[in-house]
């Protein structure tokens, strides 16, 4: 009797959790400037509430705001008190709804090497991976969006809404930020620093220049928290342009999230359609979800499959990125470029 039919015509090498091998597919970044806006969105408003009251999609959230108002000074005491008038508005926050799918056909894997439970996984790490991608381009946007307009510092000449640093003063930057952020009138003790991840080489080198060294840089960092470094790929230097910063006073931006009301009402349509909320395991985040369960021809796919059970996962969540508000354009997020010559 030949065994042909048996033959292992494929070696198949099954991989376990720990392997490598197929780990660095959808692997994922640090997503810095995003994590930049979580970290000071409890000091720029009070996310709680923020994420509370609204209730519905329908319902713009709002917050009430008061115009800077010109109070000049008098020199002359005066039966007649001229009271200086001030002007309000609503600050209208601006929802974008993101999320991703998933799905499976559990019939396919039946006969494969790759289990149903391993592909929902991927489609879940690599939704997740989309969807912050996006949440860092939308936070660099933020810094971009609400940098200051107004130069008050003669450290630095400034060109296009920015501080120029010339490349010969890069390795003293740190030690005049304070200098120009105070110039601002944003003195701080420390001080949120979101740049290009090749802005690392700068910091580390000047951090580990020391008083044994025969200069010593690392003065300019006074303390070990004088700032908070957040590099990130979603910023890109761009021609003649070394590092881009964003100098930031503490709860300069945040971001506030808000999940759909039919999720968090864990609505059920029937035993085969319902909402809900549920933890992703990758980035620790809540999402709505809308799951549904159907009955669907997959014999293009698949012969033989004119009658089998899909089903379908929709996770979403609506973001809103908020920056300090100033009705003349001097924010607390003041932008650096180095610049290569």
């Amino acid at each position: 009797m030949a065994l042909t039919p048996t033959v292992l015509n494929d070696a198949i090498a099954l991989l376990g959790e720990s392997n490598t091998f197929n780990a660095y597919e959808n692997r994922l970044d640090a997503y810095n400037a995003y994590k930049y806006h979580v970290d000071n969105s409890e000091l720029l408003l009070p996310k709680s509430t923020i994420e509370s009251i609204k209730q519905s999609e329908r319902q713009p959230e709002k917050v009430p705001v008061l115009n800077a108002t010109t109070n000049a000074f008098i020199s002359t005491r005066s039966c007649d008190i001229a009271v200086p008038t001030g002007t309000s508005e609503f600050y209208t926050l601006t929802w974008v709804t993101l999320g991703f799918t998933a799905g499976i056909t559990k019939a396919f894997h039946a006969d494969n090497y790759i289990s149903a439970e391993q592909f929902i996984a991927d489609q879940i790490k690599s939704g997740v991976k989309s969807v912050h991608e996006q949440l860092e381009t939308l936070s660099v946007a933020s810094l971009e969006a609400g940098k200051t307009t107004n130069f008050a510092s003669s450290v630095y000449a400034n060109a296009g809404g920015s501080y120029t640093v010339p490349q010969a003063e890069k390795d003293d930057f740190y030690k005049n930020i304070p200098a120009v952020m105070k110039r601002q009138i944003l003195d701080s003790p420390v001080y949120d620093d979101i740049a290009n991840t090749e802005a690392l080489t700068t910091a580390t080198f000047l951090q580990n220049q020391g008083a044994a060294n025969s200069v010593n840089s690392q003065y300019q960092f006074q303390t070990a928290n004088r700032f908070n470094f957040y590099r990130t790929n979603g910023i890109t230097a761009g021609v003649g342009e070394d590092e881009i910063h964003y100098m930031a006073a503490p709860g300069a931006a945040g971001v506030y999230s808000w999940i759909d009301i039919d999720s968090r009402m864990r609505n059920e349509i029937n035993s085969g359609q319902f909402m809900d909320v549920m933890t992703d395991p990758i980035m620790g985040d809540q999402w709505g979800v809308y799951y549904k369960r159907d009955c669907a021809d997959e014999s293009a796919r698949l012969a033989g499959l004119e009658r089998t059970m899909t089903e379908a996962w929709e996770f979403s969540k609506d973001f809103a990125f908020v920056t300090a508000r100033n009705s003349t354009g001097d924010t607390p997020i003041v932008k650096f470029t180095i610049t290569t010559a």
